[in-house]
């Protein structure tokens, strides 16, 4: 729907977030509504009836909700903000500056959008307006980025996002932001005061979209992030908070949001001073300060209030968005762990003399990529393009070539995937760089392997390698430089053998090992590796896994230690099966009833759902391949079981393979779903793997961002509780046992019974059946509507026993799954490096290195850590370079906050806290 106000400016108002429109749309407030059609309400405070002669500070914050895409393309958002809704801003703030400094016009902008209005191509006029404007205190930027799905990037991303406003503020000498808002998404993870606490920050506002359930949360409160940390927050159903207090407010200071909708930009000068009249004409006595969002907060800590402590982690309910891309998703889960990891491995590099360049700028590129592939906006507004399509209407439309209203939308999706893609392109070709070049540096002559562990604690695994050059491996095994440690060797090929995979052992932290091949194997080989196709099974020392080809599943996981089996066989839905779901328009409206408001239902049934278009006579969907073939493969350190349909299905049909995968050395099970010839429907549609395990009484731990939850005890009520998006991975503890697992591709689940349709603002004690979510489009609305073609992914298992905790059950093996070994190779004379060699290390594992670099903030190089496990007390830093030093505390921004800590011999001790982040310049 258009909206105009009068001054002639035309907007799109995101019509599933939109209710905010009354956020600026109270009668005095940004433009007026012209023909709303719709069904939506103020906030409650929005107007009083009575005049008030309390005194009270009124702190005015303009603000625009900055979408990067929904109402325009993303790159035609960006240069409205680079041109007329800037200039616009500045306008107001022209004709207002005769006024006292509390009443002159200042506009509230994220980081990320006001330095794309400082970008190098812009006009030098402009320039100085916007610079003036900043310097004098008329424009202002809050701490973060934009908003974010907050639980689906990395803790690092989240970090490096601070950069955009406190890069500013430094480069025109402004005190850095204190403040910050995110807006629209109603759920954030609790890592998010832990961040800002970190920060300096102290002051976020949370405004939800008010369409929907919401958090249950006090509107003022102290939220406390899993370590402990606590940042003052106001949270209002909606993207502000009403031009007055609600009945019963205690404090003698009001933030008013003065909000436009989706980028909707700046008021007219008139409009600000009608909202001053307003809050006057009903507060006689008020004070009015239009300003930052840190003003308010000021006068409220001046108070010393008593405040509320929420301390909990949030269950985003949109994030089941993040799965309608679930190519482009895959693409982020793999690479993000990866860009701490090349950093670290370049400042190595520098350190071992054998990298002469910087790459600041290649990973500041990638930061920012993966960034904003976890922005909020993923496309246009569905509702004002496509009407919805199904049966012969679609398939005409769709297999015709889609109509330009359809194309435009495609696009739209595609300039957000592309974010993930860019990134891509530029971290992996400079690791590989900077592996080879580190293989082309080891003291090792002629063809050798040199496998790099990015992460600071030792370990083991798997190594996959493709030679970056023409030849064949002749070879049965790799043999360690300085052990006499041999492993076996499998390759792939034709005519040249060119991949290759093998098992290593005890990888230095932050460092690396130097093989070569050999012809030769051990004294003595044995194995514990069986399978059998004709008995439908595969097994190591660990497990016995077997296999129903009728039902297209593993029939049975046998822990062969403990005695005792994994799989519940009673379920409905068949271990490690892909399911495909398909929604009708009964199931459809259950999600909708549950989850939106009765008072947009007129408009947001259409918007968040898809059952206004769906045939009344359509039934759902809940399938699973049958009837499969089963295949035992030998893999040398491995072996593995390949079901897929028999070849007379035909290539063209939408149906799925299974590949399971056992270890000589590793007691891991690793499931690969193959999904394949997904065709693109409108209806909403959702594909899962599932995993019903089999236990008496299981409780879940979920690995969240920074933070390890019970989500019994530890999700705030009005989250989403059956859908739940992990970062490491799950544990399942049982009375005797605990399960563990990491889905690397596709982290949201549902726990318990398969109910996408179903929105549980409670925990239901489900049981031990775990679906991760391989895909959807369960809305109508700004993520991906459609998609087609082949998807892939992997998840993988293990067994605890009953005494490993939330460090060795969960967070270790899963982050030692999700950084894998990495691999260089080099066929040239050898160097000077040691062939063995160690980076930097942490006595703790569990304990990441999220930047080991150039110091974003300014100068030196930064080290920072990120406790993981929760558990508190001392650990033993080890650099690099053996040598004395001074290790400086900074927070996340790069200020320093406490003593410096002797480095002896290349080593210091800290004392770190669980959940937190420690940060060092080291000098």
């Amino acid at each position: 729907m258009k909206y105009v106000n009068k001054h002639n400016r035309s907007m799109y108002m995101r019509l599933c977030k939109l209710p905010m429109a009354l956020l600026c749309l109270f009668s005095l407030s940004v433009g007026q509504l012209c023909a709303q059609a719709d069904n939506y309400k103020k906030h409650k405070n929005d107007e009083v009836e009575q005049t008030s002669n309390q005194e009270m500070t009124f702190y005015l914050v303009f603000k625009s909700h900055f979408d990067i895409g929904y109402s325009a393309l993303a790159r035609d958002v960006v240069h409205e903000y680079r041109t007329s809704m800037i200039d616009k801003a500045m306008d107001v703030m022209d004709k207002n500056a005769d006024k006292l400094k509390d009443t002159q016009f200042a506009w509230t902008v994220p980081g990320w959008p006001l330095e794309q209005m400082l970008w190098d191509r812009q006009s030098p006029e402009r320039r100085l307006r916007i610079e003036r404007a900043l310097k004098n205190g008329n424009l202002v930027t809050h701490a973060l980025p934009f908003t974010t799905h907050t639980g689906t990037l990395e803790v690092e991303d989240l970090v490096r996002g601070l950069g955009y406003s406190s890069s500013l503020a430094r480069r025109y000498n402004l005190p850095l932001p204190t403040d910050g808002k995110m807006t629209d998404v109603p759920g954030h993870t609790w890592v998010l005061p832990t961040i800002l606490h970190h920060a300096g920050i102290k002051f976020f506002h949370f405004g939800s979209n008010p369409t929907n359930r919401v958090v249950q949360v006090p509107e003022l409160f102290w939220w406390e992030g899993p370590d402990g940390s606590r940042v003052l927050t106001m949270f209002s159903e909606g993207y502000g908070g009403g031009v007055f207090p609600p009945d019963g407010w205690k404090h003698k200071a009001w933030l008013t949001f003065v909000h436009a909708g989706d980028n909707a930009g700046p008021p007219a000068a008139e409009e600000v001073e009608k909202v001053i009249a307003h809050i006057r004409e009903k507060y006689p006595k008020a004070k009015i300060h239009i300003g930052k969002m840190s003003d308010f907060a000021d006068a409220i800590l001046a108070e010393n209030p008593e405040l509320p402590v929420v301390r909990g982690d949030m269950s985003d309910s949109w994030v089941h968005g993040v799965m309608s891309n679930p190519q482009a998703t895959q693409k982020a889960r793999r690479i993000r762990p990866l860009i701490p990891a090349l950093e670290t491995l370049h400042t190595q590099g520098k350190e071992w003399g054998i990298i002469p360049y910087e790459i600041d700028e290649d990973l500041a590129f990638v930061y920012e990529k993966s960034l904003m592939y976890g922005e909020h906006t993923w496309g246009l507004a569905d509702q004002h393009f496509i009407p919805g399509l199904v049966g012969k209407e679609w398939h005409k439309n769709y297999v015709s070539g889609l109509t330009p209203n359809y194309a435009r939308m495609v696009e739209s999706w595609e300039e957000h995937i592309g974010y993930i893609e860019d990134a891509e392109k530029v971290l992996r070709p400079e690791l590989e760089n900077e592996l080879y070049t580190l293989a082309e540096n080891v003291a090792q002559d002629g063809f050798r392997f040199v496998v790099y562990n990015p992460l600071p604690w030792m370990r083991g695994g798997i190594v996959n390698f493709a030679l970056p050059t023409q030849g064949s491996i002749q070879d049965a095994y790799v043999k360690e430089v300085d052990s006499d440690r041999i492993h076996k060797l499998k390759v792939y090929g034709a005519d040249s053998k060119r991949l290759g995979t093998f098992y290593v052992e005890d990888i230095p932290a932050n460092g690396y090992k130097t093989f070569v091949l050999t012809k030769e194997g051990p004294a003595e080989e044995k194995t514990t590796l069986k399978g059998n196709e004709r008995e439908g099974f595969i097994e190591n020392q660990w497990y016995k896994v077997a296999f129903d080809k009728s039902r297209g599943c593993i029939k049975s996981i046998w822990d062969k230690v403990n005695n005792r089996e994994l799989v519940d066989s009673r379920a409905k839905d068949g271990f490690g099966s892909y399911v495909y779901e398909r929604y009708d328009k009964k199931q459809s409206l259950q999600y909708l009833k549950e989850y939106i408001y009765d008072g947009y239902k007129n408009s947001h049934y259409r918007i968040t759902g898809k059952s206004s278009y769906l045939d009344d006579r359509t039934k759902g969907v809940h399938e699973s391949v049958r009837r499969m073939e089963l295949y035992v493969e030998d893999h040398k350190s491995s072996i593995q079981a390949i079901l897929v349909p028999p070849a007379s299905v035909g290539e063209e049909k939408h149906t799925a393979g299974l590949k399971v995968t056992l270890y000589e050395d590793m007691p891991y099970i690793d499931i690969k779903l193959s999904v394949v010839n997904k065709p693109a429907t409108e209806e909403p549609e959702a594909g899962w793997i599932a995993l019903p395990f089999r236990t008496v009484e299981p409780e879940y731990r979920i690995g969240r961002l920074g933070s390890v939850i019970d989500p019994a005890k530890d999700l705030i009520e009005g989250s989403q509780f059956n859908y739940i998006w992990s970062n490491s991975g799950l544990m399942i503890k049982d009375k005797e046992y605990s399960i563990g697992i990491c889905a690397l591709d596709a982290p949201a689940s549902q726990l318990g019974d398969l109910n996408f349709m179903h929105f549980a603002d409670k925990y239901e004690n489900p049981r031990s059946h775990v679906y991760f979510n391989l895909f959807n489009n369960r809305w109508n609305t700004n993520f991906t509507s459609f998609w087609h073609g082949n998807l892939t992914t992997e998840v993988r298992l293990w067994v605890n026993q009953a005494s490993a905790d939330d460090a060795s059950g969960l967070v270790i093996p899963a982050w030692e799954t999700r950084l894998p070994l990495q691999v260089g190779i080099a066929t040239c004379p050898g160097g000077k490096l040691p062939v063995v060699n160690e980076g930097v290390k942490v006595s703790r594992k569990g304990v990441l290195v999220t930047a080991y670099g150039n110091n974003p903030d300014g100068e030196g190089k930064l080290l920072r850590l990120w406790e993981e496990t929760g558990e508190s007390g001392f650990c033993e830093v080890s650099l690099p370079i053996r040598k004395d030093g001074v290790a400086q505390p900074v927070n996340l921004r790069g200020v320093p906050c406490g003593q410096p800590v002797k480095i002896q011999d290349g080593t210091f001790n800290i004392q770190l806290d669980g959940f937190t982040p420690a940060s060092y310049l080291i000098y």
